[in-house]
């Protein structure tokens, strides 16, 4: 065994030479291929004209806001609720903000600011506008859209409306009083989050059949998580006949500070404006 030791030794080191050498061959020829092949930039141009980037961004992109005609209201002498219905389609951005602008008889009004929450529809309005000169036509106008982009970072809200009913203009009487009782709507909303909330606005809208017909709004303080309440709003005017009442409950999910115990995002702030 001894006698062939030398001989072992240089076979191993002829093997080790031969292992190395094969390693750099290896490496020559690979290196060699990517210079025929072109840089890095070039590649990643390559991969830049074989891949459609602008249809990925542009399906990244949120879909536009929806809305419908102005309409306007009458409420008392000289005295119009103006109104629009806002739709935001997008299941992951929310509108942080957007300017309205109501246009009456060609003359703009003062803007006014909005947000939608995603898949969510809602009115935007001025109520009380007095109109010296009376109504003949409303245009609106919205700008100034600001999104945010939604990464499973808002929290879950949800607020339950039930029983909504509408009881129009009666007059009554107790003993030897009459009196008048106004047209109203009453509901019941349930605080189905895990949050308390300093204010919740609410919007009714009463319809016949598919044109809006009315519409009021109502502002609750202090509403806790799980909390029921039973809530009204009632009209002064006339009113004619009504089908339906749909409630929208208004409260901007983006709004930490509507939260009575803080309430820590967990994504990023980052408003986006488009």
């Amino acid at each position: 065994m001894l006698t062939h030791r030398p001989l072992l030794k240089k076979i191993l080191i002829g093997a080790g030479i031969f292992v190395v050498l094969l390693i750099y061959t290896l490496a020559v020829w690979n290196f060699i291929k990517f210079i025929r092949a072109g840089t890095f930039n070039t590649m990643a141009q390559q991969a830049n004209w074989t891949y459609d980037w602008a249809s990925y961004h542009q399906s990244r992109q949120p879909q536009a806001i929806k809305n419908s005609p102005a309409q306007f209201f009458s409420v008392a002498s000289r005295k119009y609720n103006l109104v629009a219905v806002v739709e935001n389609s997008n299941e992951d951005w929310s509108v942080a903000s957007l300017d309205y602008t109501f246009i009456i008889n060609g003359q703009e009004l003062e803007s006014q600011t909005a947000f939608i929450n995603p898949e969510e529809k809602r009115l935007v309005t001025k109520m009380g506008y007095e109109a010296v000169t009376g109504i003949s036509k409303v245009e609106i106008k919205i700008d100034n859209i600001k999104w945010y982009r939604v990464e499973n970072d808002l929290p879950e809200i949800n607020f339950e409306v039930k029983e909504a009913k509408f009881f129009p203009a009666t007059r009554q009487t107790v003993g030897e009083d009459t009196f008048d009782v106004p047209a109203r709507v009453t509901w019941q909303a349930k605080n189905w989050s895990l949050f308390n909330f300093w204010d919740v606005t609410w919007q009714v809208v009463l319809m016949s059949g598919a044109k809006i017909v009315a519409v009021n709004e109502l502002n609750t303080r202090d509403f806790l998580s799980l909390e029921s309440r039973d809530l009204e709003v009632v009209w002064l005017n006339d009113l004619s006949r009504i089908g339906t009442v749909e409630i929208y409950p208004i409260l901007n999910k983006l709004d930490f500070d509507n939260f009575k115990e803080l309430y820590i995002e967990p994504g990023s702030d980052e408003i986006y404006k488009l």
